[in-house]
């Protein structure tokens, strides 16, 4: 199950007519944002793939998501870039299900019996201040916590069901929480955020909460100490925020290396599409290894990945152009969409050019417990 292929057909095996479905949509409309692509996403089941059996949920194991959402990727960048976030907010929200969390399992009850699209208010990179520490302010109020701020981008912006969102709690510093709030409440609103048509049908928007009250049975208290071999959700979210998205940018690449092999028989493009298939294993390895457990040294390794991973799209990249070539890159629009989209990797939390050096080494022993 490593070529473009078999994840494509793994694409289908879980969401039954899905690749008919979207090719017939033209790709310049399944890139833009309509909803059309999340919608027939959503009437498939796709929110219910990452959610436990235990949860009416379809259970799905990692290799078989992370090689979903790469065919997925290769289809629709902008739906396999939304979606992920949707599914890095199961993975987190299952992870403290397993802690034995009532309003989780009955949150993932409803996602999965519901077809419910859960955006995410959590990591948002800011230059100098932590992914993790929450931006978004909750101040008791009696029985309940009114909400206030802004998540810019916040994927599914316009189609979530729910917003789980990480809030700071003005009566208690030692946590922080995770508000579970209906994207229908009363004083949620979205304003328009990307204004680049690469990846626009992820609905990466801005989010603002301006009063929005939120129940305390809806608001998961989360102690901010982390012990050195302890993992937190937040390790796993991260975990799996990477491993997804490491998936979603390959997706979007093998659709170039593909276009590469088709245009020309020279020698480098044919070795970029077998180092192509060597990572995509390298990714599902990983994914197998996770589906095992997420352990200490996971979120090291999960970033060591994304170095790999963005390594070979910086150097594949130039390759394929010119294994395609000028007249079919400056007529073909797709091209030139594709070679756009797959370098936003980069952009996501958090940003590996930006690292200091510490970091780097840290990642290398396998040390790198927890995310900052």
């Amino acid at each position: 199950m490593h070529s473009l292929t078999d994840c494509v057909n793994q694409l289908d095996k879980l969401l039954p007519g899905i690749t008919d479905t979207l090719t017939e949509i033209p790709f310049q409309i399944r890139e833009s944002e309509d909803g059309v692509v999340l919608g027939h996403l959503k009437r498939l089941g796709a929110a219910k793939l990452a959610v436990s059996t235990h949860c009416s949920g379809d259970g799905v194991r990692a290799p078989e998501l992370v090689a979903a959402t790469i065919g997925l990727a290769s289809i629709a960048p902008s739906a396999a870039v939304g979606l992920n976030m949707h599914h890095f907010s199961i993975a987190a929200l299952e992870a403290l299900r397993v802690e034995g969390d009532s309003k989780v399992w009955a949150l993932l009850e409803a996602v999965s019996t519901q077809n419910l699209f859960v955006a995410s208010g959590f990591a948002e990179g800011t230059s100098g201040r932590s992914v993790v520490e929450p931006k978004i302010v909750g101040t008791r109020t009696g029985g309940d916590y009114v909400v206030r701020g802004s998540k810019k981008p916040c994927s599914l912006a316009r189609s979530m069901d729910i917003l789980s969102l990480s809030i700071s709690l003005s009566d208690d510093p030692s946590s922080y929480g995770v508000a579970i709030v209906g994207a229908s409440s009363p004083g949620i609103s979205v304003r328009d955020f990307w204004n680049t048509p690469v990846l626009a049908a992820a609905e990466s928007h801005q989010v603002i909460l301006t009063d929005v009250v939120v129940p305390d049975e809806l608001v998961i208290k989360i102690t901010k100490s982390a012990v050195a071999e302890q993992i937190t959700v937040q390790d796993v979210g991260f975990v799996w925020f990477e491993l997804l998205m490491c998936g979603a940018y390959l997706g979007i690449l093998g659709r170039l290396v593909a276009l590469a092999a088709d245009s020309a028989e020279a020698f480098q493009a044919q070795r970029i599409s077998a180092e192509y298939t060597s990572t995509v294993r390298h990714v599902l390895n990983f994914a197998s290894e996770i589906d095992n457990g997420i352990g200490p040294e996971s979120l090291s390794s999960a970033l060591a990945l994304r170095c790999v991973v963005e390594t070979f799209i910086e150097r594949a990249v130039p390759h394929c152009l010119d294994a395609i070539g000028g007249i079919e890159f400056v007529t073909n629009p797709q091209i030139q969409y594709l070679a756009s989209a797959v370098q936003c990797l980069r952009f996501h939390p958090p940003s590996m050019s930006r690292m200091p050096a510490q970091s780097y080494a840290l990642i290398a022993e396998g040390t790198f417990a927890h995310v900052q």
